[in-house]
């Protein structure tokens, strides 16, 4: 009898949310995509018929529109539709509706926001203005998301970039609005996750550079090389700046970012100096300028001019078509002018492992990183210090894995040279 009772009075709530019907009501559902492109074609029309309605029957038509068009991706479609819903929750917030009835325009405009947020071309200034219009937390988290499935997958640096500059802006964004802890960190990933996608494919800025101080505010412990290190993990980029003289590191930053032309960093300690900086450098020329900020001196400004980088490594083609597993192996040759064997394996997807063990046994190194079999790149790193980027090419010797190591503890590059595997 319960249940009975519960049904019935189920159907009766239903009932009350029903699509309008008669005249009035197929007026104002006559719009269609089919007759004008979108799915209301006179805005200002319909929004006075929504006015005349009760908010039953602007519940139901705010649930029809959202669920006819919950996979849409045309952009001129999800345009009206964010207009529609935000307008809609204007009527019923006027009209006193129900929390139901707000929150179901609300509905309409935020799913509509959310596939504009996916399926627009990736423009940061753009995506970031829709994730701030979206006035629920779940949905901005969708829209990053979204994001992260699709990072690498991407191949086009300007696009990186782009997507590198919104995941910083929804990340300010969530942290503003006092979004939850989860949101901003999952937009901070994002962001990791495109830096370490984008100087993967295209490392001109990695390397070494030879620099001066050209202004300093306070007395300290000057440098003269910056190194710049893809850790190819999720560690984004390792920047030092060195004094080669006495040998020893100055400020070190072992997760800073790429955006565009500028590299920049901090590092927050309470065992230590805290400090931030901000570097731009010329792709092409290898030029740089920057300045560094920390607890202990005011200003620090400093430039120079690139004296290696790893894009020179890559450049050209693998002499044959590679698979991911044909790095797999152990091969003969040498890393910092000592003899041994580098052994490679991969025990997770995308990811490879190796160590290197010199002849005499002395010298051991493991590392970690990836392989790009299209472009022949096996790009490794030891501890975030040691860089060994190897490139299969067709040389006067023959073919060889061949290449450079470097370190971010004083920034000496070595040759490196590998027979290919049998």
């Amino acid at each position: 009898m319960f249940k009975v009772s519960k049904t019935i009075a189920a159907a009766a709530v239903l009932s009350t949310l029903a699509i309008p019907t008669g005249a009035f009501a197929s007026d104002i559902v006559a719009d269609s995509v089919s007759n004008c492109g979108v799915p209301v074609c006179d805005m200002q029309a319909t929004l006075k018929k929504l006015e005349k309605m009760n908010e039953s029957e602007r519940y139901s038509y705010a649930n029809q529109m959202k669920n006819d068009h919950l996979k849409t991706t045309n952009v001129e479609v999800l345009n009206n539709l964010i207009e529609l819903g935000q307008e809609m929750k204007k009527i019923s917030q006027v009209k006193g509706d129900a929390d139901w009835v707000i929150r179901e325009a609300a509905a309409l405009a935020n799913n509509a926001i959310l596939n504009l947020a996916k399926y627009s071309e990736m423009n940061a200034e753009a995506i970031s203005t829709l994730y701030m219009k979206l006035d629920n937390a779940t949905k901005r988290y969708e829209v990053i998301a979204f994001w992260q499935s699709q990072v690498h997958q991407i191949e086009d640096v300007q696009v990186l970039e782009e997507l590198i500059h919104f995941a910083k802006n929804a990340q300010d964004h969530s942290i503003a609005i006092e979004d939850e802890g989860w949101i901003p960190r999952a937009a901070s990933s994002l962001a990791s996750e495109a830096t370490v996608r984008l100087v993967a494919l295209e490392p001109a800025h990695e390397g070494v550079y030879q620099v001066e101080i050209t202004n300093a505010q306070s007395k300290m412990l000057g440098f003269d090389r910056v190194i710049v290190l893809d850790s190819t993990s999720s560690s984004n980029l390792a920047v030092h700046f060195v004094n080669t003289t006495l040998n020893q590191t100055v400020f070190a930053y072992e997760q800073a970012t790429i955006l565009g032309n500028t590299i920049s960093g901090t590092s927050l300690s309470s065992n230590g100096m805290s400090s931030k900086f901000e570097l731009q450098f010329d792709r092409e020329t290898g030029v740089i300028s920057g300045e560094i900020q920390s607890t202990r001196n005011k200003l620090i400004e400093f430039n120079g001019s690139r004296n290696f980088t790893v894009q020179d490594l890559i450049e050209g083609k693998a002499p044959y078509t590679l698979e991911s597993n044909d790095v797999i192996g152990t091969m003969q040759g040498s890393i910092l002018g000592v003899e041994g064997e580098l052994s490679i394996q991969s025990f997770a997807a995308n990811t490879y492992s190796a160590s290197f063990i010199s002849k005499n046994g002395e010298l051991v190194m493991d590392f970690h990183g990836k392989f790009f079999p299209k472009r022949g790149v096996l790009a490794l790193t030891h501890n975030n210090k040691v860089k060994l980027v190897l490139a299969l090419r067709a040389a006067t010797q023959g073919i060889l894995w061949q290449g450079a190591s470097f370190s971010t503890t004083n920034g000496e590059v070595n040759t490196a040279i590998f027979t290919p595997l049998n």
